[in-house]
């Protein structure tokens, strides 16, 4: 080992000379040191050098080697150092196998100070690179957002319609029923007339669109980034999807309207009587309710005067979502329509893409600055509840409903 630090030694003088012209005396001075520290060192080639010692004299010599100028010698002068260190670290791990043998054979041995310092770093091995970092072998994680809860409950149920592309508005028509006059009709009479109306509805489309800025760094160092930016993008336009059915339905305002009375009505009873209100214009659908999840946790918990868990309302055609709660649509509200019937969303479809070309951004900002931008989008989109249909939602309160539902005392 001795004789490999002075050759380092050696080479890095050599190279601090490469251009001509003499050492600065500063320089000079830590050379003359290591020289003499490195001469210190012991002679015995079956004794492994002190590990300590050495990595300090092979990171003296480190520190000397980042006066090079000339970067290709300097990393080749470091790599030689690293191999240096490497070579310490094998010779004190054959010292201490020979000295494994010799166990018991009455020869007094000396201290061993690399496997001292092996032992108490449970056996790893510690190597120095030129910059006297220590190697390390990284696990990898996957990229990953922080968790965020999404009103996909709101989305069920849609009737999604596509667009034709370039379709910028909607338009359909209403009818609305005259009364009925049908009645029996005498030889030669006039038979009863009914009228029915019809009008036009127009409604613009518009764009849902939302975009973000990436790295190109971030990109090409973790796998998969693109994709998660790109679900997130998606989780946020359904998200705003989901708000707009529940201003939909909220605008539509229809009620729940009973006379039925119960003692200790619930939240239960108000999903009864909302499902058997749509019940009757479902046609075989299944009918969507909608209550906060907080209402959700009131309702798995009921019991009755005994403590004993009350069955929760349930029929094959009935689906209970959970909605997100907010200012505006509070845990009290409850919603219900009717799937693929009340609710319409005309789209001409979701674009999710990016201005990337050979993996940098093609716009002028996002080249100079090494970054790209994803975009997710509806570049036309439209909610419709058809007039004749708002008899197929129902808007209201649960509180309001319970007080409806509870006899006069």
């Amino acid at each position: 080992m001795k004789e490999i630090l002075l050759n380092l030694l050696a080479l890095t003088m050599t190279a601090l000379t490469q251009g001509g012209g003499e050492i600065p005396p500063e320089l000079q001075a830590e050379i003359d040191s290591l020289t003499a520290a490195i001469n210190a060192m012991g002679e015995d080639p079956d004794e492994a050098p002190d590990q300590a010692a050495t990595n300090e004299l092979a990171q003296r010599i480190t520190d000397l080697a980042e006066k090079i100028k000339d970067d290709a010698t300097k990393t080749k002068v470091n790599n030689k150092i690293t191999d240096a260190k490497v070579v310490a670290v094998n010779a004190a791990m054959r010292s201490f196998e020979t000295k494994q043998k010799n166990l018991g054979s009455g020869k007094a041995k000396a201290k061993n100070l690399n496997f001292d310092a092996l032992a108490k770093n449970n056996g790893k091995l510690k190597v120095y690179n030129a910059n006297n970092g220590t190697f390390t072998k990284t696990v990898e994680e996957e990229f990953s957002f922080e968790q965020k809860l999404r009103n996909s409950g709101m989305l069920a149920g849609l009737k999604e319609i596509t667009l034709a592309e370039g379709t910028n508005q909607i338009l359909w028509t209403e009818g609305t029923r005259g009364a009925n006059i049908a009645a029996i009709v005498a030889i030669g009479a006039d038979k009863p007339a009914k009228t029915n109306t019809t009008a036009k509805a127009i409604l613009a489309t518009d764009t849902l669109a939302q975009s973000v800025t990436v790295p190109i760094q971030l990109l090409k160092g973790i796998n998969g980034v693109q994709a998660l930016y790109e679900d997130d993008l998606k989780g946020d336009l359904e998200d705003k999807i989901a708000l707009q059915v529940s201003a939909m339905i909220a605008t539509a305002n229809n009620p729940i309207v009973t006379t039925a009375k119960t003692t200790g009505a619930n939240i239960s009873d108000v999903i009864e009587v909302a499902y058997w209100q749509l019940r009757q214009y479902a046609q075989g659908k299944t009918i969507h309710i909608a209550i906060s999840s907080e209402q959700q946790k009131a309702l798995n918990l009921l019991k009755d005067a005994n403590l004993n868990k009350l069955s929760k309302v349930a029929y094959p055609d009935l689906a209970i979502e959970n909605f997100i709660a907010d200012a505006t649509y509070t845990s009290d509200k409850i919603f219900g329509w009717v799937d693929q019937m009340s609710v319409r969303f005309y789209n001409d479809g979701l674009w999710i893409g990016s201005d990337e070309l050979n993996g940098r951004g093609v716009s002028g900002d996002n080249f100079k600055k090494n970054q790209i931008s994803i975009l997710a989008e509806y570049l036309n989109e439209g909610m419709v509840i058809r007039g004749t249909d708002i008899v197929t939602t129902i808007y209201d309160s649960i509180q309001g409903t319970i007080a409806d539902l509870t006899p006069a005392p």
